[in-house]
């Protein structure tokens, strides 16, 4: 019982105990409710302030999202072109030092040539004034030598004086001269005959052959020239421009300088051809007249050695030794030219080939000498443009291979010149050195005739 009612009354005191406890309780719990019903309304401001807070930040963040992007594309789009325009300016800078470069290399070398035209030309400057010396002292002396050679002309004129040839004699010289021209075409020329013709002769022959007769044949290729031909004449070409080709050799080189046979003197004791050239075209501007006279006599003295001194006989002596070696050295050279393709040396022939035509050369060397001694002076016409033959025409013939009969002929008048196969030789003036407006005939041209139309 009693531990029974111990309990019941242990029970009642927690009760009681629970009781009194839990009024203090409920009274928190009443007032923490009334605390939080007056939080609210204040919470709720709060929290729509910053709503609102945050919408206005939503709605001014837009705007300023699309300005921020918009300056960075901008930003981003000049970095790019700086980029671009970087890259071009690096390409520029290697560009402008490249050409740096080489301008700086082109003024090396540029530099480096000067320094050599200015070391040769330092060279070529002292070797000019050593020559100067050496020819002033050269022609101080052939002025002596010039001074006693007038001299001895004036003492040749003296005793005696000069006859000039004959026309007659000096024409029958010509004519020598023609005929041993034109045999030693005709002997050494190339035969066309069995059926041979010219097809060995390549065509740069053909062109040196025809350059070589320039100022004695019409212009053009050596076929149309050909073609201009008879088959009859045309087979004797090698012969026809052999001879044309030593003629131009021998007048066009020999008689048309009235020197030009010194020019074989050795040593400087006498004065050179080409400045007695040049003191005789220097007087023909100055009075012509008197220039033919004194070319005239200048070489008068070189005829006359046994009325003056024995020093002028050994003289001679010495220029016809010369004009032998002036003979073998000029015949050495045609035959080394053009007309070689047109000879035929059969048989061991050329020795006597090339003494033939030196004797050609002395004997022409010597005629010049001769007939520049006269007071005339000395023309040998070339081919003119569209030249028409005339049969009885003063200054030319027509050549033997076309027939014709005599001056009556006219058949091949009015055709065209092909080509000058020995020029005329015309003799202006007198031995009295006048009227040299007026010319004489001492040879006649040889023309060969176009006969096709």
């Amino acid at each position: 019982m009693n531990s029974s009612s111990r309990k019941r009354g242990a029970l009642s005191t927690t009760t009681r105990s629970i009781t009194t406890s839990s009024r203090p309780s409920d009274e928190i719990s009443k007032q923490t409710a009334t605390h939080d019903r007056e939080e609210v309304p204040e919470r709720t401001s709060i929290q729509i302030s910053k709503d609102q807070q945050r919408i206005e930040e939503k709605r001014l963040h837009g705007p300023i999202e699309k300005e921020q992007e918009a300056k960075i594309e901008h930003l981003q789009a000049c970095m790019k072109q700086l980029t671009i325009e970087q890259s071009e300016l690096q390409f520029k800078l290697g560009q402008a030092q490249k050409r740096e470069q080489d301008l700086l290399r082109d003024f090396r070398t540029q530099l480096e040539n000067h320094q050599l035209e200015n070391q040769e030309l330092s060279q070529h400057l002292k070797a000019t004034h050593e020559e100067s010396k050496r020819l002033k002292i050269s022609n101080a002396s052939l002025q002596g030598v010039l001074d006693d050679i007038q001299e001895r002309a004036f003492r040749s004129m003296g005793k005696g004086g000069w006859s000039a040839p004959e026309d007659g004699k000096v024409r029958d010289n010509f004519l020598r001269l023609q005929e041993k021209i034109k045999k030693w075409a005709k002997t050494n020329a190339l035969q066309i005959s069995n059926g041979k013709d010219l097809d060995h002769l390549k065509i740069d022959q053909k062109r040196d052959i025809i350059k070589s007769l320039s100022g004695y044949c019409v212009p053009g290729s050596w076929d149309d020239i050909i073609q201009m031909m008879t088959p009859s004449v045309a087979r004797r070409v090698p012969y026809i421009f052999t001879h044309a080709l030593l003629s131009k050799d021998i007048f066009g080189g020999i008689f048309e300088n009235p020197f030009l046979t010194l020019e074989v003197l050795e040593g400087a004791s006498f004065p050179a051809a080409s400045q007695l050239t040049g003191l005789y075209q220097a007087m023909k501007e100055i009075d012509a007249t008197e220039a033919h006279i004194w070319r005239a006599q200048m070489l008068r003295v070189l005829q006359t050695p046994y009325r003056v001194s024995k020093s002028d006989i050994t003289f001679v002596g010495r220029l016809e030794v010369n004009l032998s070696r002036m003979g073998d050295l000029r015949s050495e050279q045609f035959l080394s030219g053009s007309v070689g393709c047109l000879l035929g040396r059969p048989g061991g022939g050329e020795q006597l080939a090339k003494k033939g035509l030196a004797d050609i050369y002395i004997f022409a060397a010597q005629l010049s000498l001769s007939v520049w001694t006269q007071r005339s002076f000395l023309e040998c016409p070339k081919l003119h443009q569209d030249s028409r033959f005339r049969n009885g025409d003063e200054l030319m013939s027509a050549h033997a291979m076309h027939h014709l009969d005599d001056e009556e002929d006219t058949r091949l008048d009015g055709q065209p010149i092909i080509a000058i196969i020995q020029p005329p030789v015309l003799a202006f003036g007198n031995d009295d050195a006048e009227h040299y407006e007026q010319y004489k005939i001492w040879a006649k041209a040889i023309v060969l005739i176009g006969e096709k139309t």
